[in-house]
């Protein structure tokens, strides 16, 4: 019925009209499933109101008495223009690729996630009252700019933007604002406690999830497209074929990408196991569930920039690097109050699959701000890999589950319109799933034979978060031996487990009368033995499977000392639709012989599509290089990923995709590291859209 609309009258009372913009400018009178095209104007007289619907359930609006709105579509945008009266109305942006735009006489609102009640009866001032949702103001004259995510009445007029405090402006509102039409949310005395700064941008939740493919469904409730191309993958060609199925039904969002890669010149790899759960599994590309009022968001498919806290211990996290070599499929529950602030609760889990193999990577953060009146915002978070070796078939006879836990502040020294200056730390703490021995040059030789079944590090530092969306921190770092800064990174899972060959003369493999030698039995493979006296022994060249916390010790005794050094972040993100991060760290041993020091750097880029570069989407550009010792000698590859992705759009229904990514681990387990090398070029066509 609605194919072509705009969107519908839901529901009306007394007298209203729809001016048609088809053909001549025919007068229409209201009726339930009137259709509302671009271009249409909805006339509602006195005593009267009517309420309408997008068809795609995105926006919905209630025209109050003696009001007048006109709806326009562009291939970009979504405009409603209210010409007199007031108007309550309700806005979800998730992974909408049309920009949609409220106009009135004195100010422009670029709706995201957002919740409002307009009124133009004063017509010096637009009146808006803000449900604490995101507002994102603009005047129509000086260029003023704000951000609002709080509940609160504005005054836009032709000088300024300005928050009106107290509550003696219920009284122009009308009454169903309060009552169940609103489902009963009325959050005004969470902002007296809440002071949120204009700088708070979309929340994060969705941006943990990989929704590219996503955008094409721009309005209807299904869409189905086709891709063909050409894949290198590591050490061999193939031709991809996938199609792509998409859904949209109020709460629920979904995408499935059945893709297939046949290979072209007997290459090593096979990429597509369909009689394997995790391949099953990582064909749901995208899947989101939430309930109506937007605090509850059950996210899956592949996770992308998972941070809990200042980002210490889980930094920049995704399970989705490496694909389709690493099929993998999370899941990611957010839940936050409608004013999105006072308390943040996430929780998340890796890979379903290695679930069904006994491991699997889990995290928990929830975080607490206490009030305006002491701006401390409290978090904690928790972290477990159940198994590092869930995923490895070798002949080692142990398996290892390690677990994290953090501890963040942030405490807000100042705040103004224009910036946010905050005070941060974080203490972290790891528990290793054994007893560690190691060894050390210390001043007292007799002190030199170590052991430990954990360790921890700390940072202290300020953050300064700009109105204009750049976010700057400076940090100072203590780290006890054996912390690895960052542990759970973008590179985790190429480096959760190591390999390394049993040397018999490495000192570190024989430490303290073979206690550890005995040890790393467990973590051998037992294959390929040069002596077969005893079988049960690891014999000299034999492979080791070592943990991401034991490789340092048998390889290169990286990190046997403290650490002190420092670090910096940025981070720009303009409304998720461009943003650019950038982090560095340097920690040199604390120990005045020693010339060992270590470093992390990693940048990103992304945007999509705006006015800039229109046929241009989905673009990133990142480098990551994560913690390595300066003087190692891995000619600079371990724990290093690079990629660049894009989209270019042919035609309104034909894509262009390009994807190419480099990362670098031990693909064949023969201790030594591999170059994987990838990169896909395909043509995406929307049949449905």
């Amino acid at each position: 019925m609605y194919a072509n609309a705009l969107a519908y009258i839901e529901d009306f009372s007394g007298s209203i009209e729809v001016i048609s913009s088809k053909g001549s400018r025919v007068i229409l009178p209201g009726i339930i499933g009137r259709e509302i095209n671009s271009g249409d104007i909805v006339k509602v007289y006195e005593n009267s109101h009517c309420d309408i619907s997008s068809r795609d359930n995105r926006t919905f609006v209630r025209l109050d008495e003696k009001s007048e709105m006109k709806f326009i579509v562009t291939d970009k945008t979504r405009e409603m223009s209210l010409k007199y009266g007031s108007a309550y109305l309700h806005h979800t942006n998730n992974n909408f690729k049309k920009k949609t735009f409220l106009f009135a006489n004195h100010s422009q609102i670029y709706l995201t996630n957002s919740e409002l009640w307009l009124s133009l009866d004063d017509i010096k001032v637009d009146k808006i009252y803000s449900f604490g949702r995101e507002l994102n103001m603009s005047d129509k004259f000086k260029g003023i700019r704000k951000k609002i995510n709080q509940t609160s009445m504005i005054h836009a007029s032709g000088n300024d933007i300005k928050m009106i405090t107290g509550e003696g402006f219920k009284s122009i509102i009308p009454d169903y604002i309060f009552n169940t039409f609103t489902k009963k949310e009325y959050t005004i005395n969470d902002s007296l406690l809440l002071n949120l700064t204009q700088s708070d941008l979309i929340p994060r939740y969705y941006a943990n999830v990989n929704t590219s493919n996503f955008d094409n469904l721009e309005s209807n409730n299904f869409g189905f497209s086709l891709s063909s191309g050409t894949s290198y993958l590591y050490d061999g060609q193939y031709a991809n074929i996938a199609v792509q199925a998409y859904y949209l039904k109020k709460n629920v969002e979904a995408m499935i990408n059945l893709d297939e890669y046949i290979p072209i010149n007997n290459p090593s790899l096979t990429i597509n196991d369909w009689l394997s759960m995790e391949t099953l599994l990582s064909k749901l590309s995208y899947l989101s569930i939430s309930n109506n009022k937007k605090t509850i968001f059950l996210n899956g498919g592949r996770l992308k920039s998972l941070t809990f806290g200042h980002g210490q211990l889980l930094y920049n996290y995704s399970n989705s690097y490496n694909y389709p070599i690493m099929q993998r499929t999370g899941l990611f529950m957010h839940i936050s109050p409608l004013n999105k602030k006072s308390y943040l609760i996430d929780f998340f889990i890796s890979d379903l699959s290695q679930i069904l193999n006994g491991g699997g990577l889990f995290g928990m953060h929830g975080s607490l701000f206490l009030s305006k009146f002491f701006p401390l915002t409290i978090g904690y978070g928790y972290i477990v890999d159940l198994d590092q070796y869930s995923e490895y078939d070798s002949n080692i006879s142990i398996d290892s589950e390690i677990s994290a836990s953090e501890i963040d502040l942030e405490y807000i020294v100042s705040q103004s319109k224009e910036r946010k200056v905050s005070i941060i730390s974080e203490l972290d703490a790891i528990f290793f799933p054994y007893e560690l021995r190691y060894s050390r040059v210390d001043d007292n030789p007799a002190n030199s034979f170590k052991t430990r079944k954990g360790t921890w590090g700390s940072m202290f530092g300020g953050k300064v978060v700009y109105e204009s969306g750049h976010e700057i921190s400076l940090s100072a770092h203590y780290n006890d031996p054996l912390y690895t800064p960052y542990y759970f990174s973008s590179t985790y899972d190429f480096e959760k487990v190591r390999t390394i060959a049993y040397n018999e003369n490495n000192p570190s493999h024989k430490l303290n009368n073979k206690d550890n030698e005995d040890f790393l039995i467990d973590f051998c493979d037992h294959l390929g033995s040069n002596d077969d006296e005893f079988p049960s022994d690891c014999d000299n060249g034999e492979i080791l499977y070592l943990s991401k916390e034991l490789y340092p010790l048998f390889s290169s005794t990286d990190f046997v000392y403290s650490m002190i050094g420092g670090s910096v972040k940025y981070d720009y993100n303009y409304y998720n639709i461009r943003g650019v991060s950038f982090s560095a760290m340097y920690l040199s041993e604390n120990k005045s012989d020693s010339n060992n020091s270590y470093y992390l750097i990693s940048a990103e880029m992304f945007y999509n599509g705006d006015f800039w570069f229109e046929r241009l989407d989905n673009l990133k550009l990142y480098f990551h290089r994560n913690f390595t010792n300066l003087s190692s000698g891995d000619n600079g590859t371990e724990n290093m990923m690079a990629g660049i992705g894009f989209d270019f759009k042919i035609t309104s229904a034909l894509d262009f995709h390009f994807d190419w990514q480099n990362v670098f681990y031990d693909i064949d387990s023969d201790a030594d590291i591999d170059k994987i090398n990838s990169y896909a070029i395909e043509f995406k066509y929307d049949l449905i859209k």
